[in-house]
């Protein structure tokens, strides 16, 4: 479900043309953000 979230959005930023490294700069960010979150529970 969360990689179909992904490929959606990816699909809507090239439909419009949308500057794609600026929001895959945010989406790696999030991700690292809960990676950091999990590996520093454990």
């Amino acid at each position: 479900m969360f990689f179909l979230a992904i490929i959606a959005l990816v699909l809507f930023i090239y439909k419009y043309n949308i500057d794609v490294m600026y929001y895959v700069n945010i989406v790696v960010e999030k991700i690292e953000n809960i990676y950091k979150s999990l590996t520093s529970e454990s």
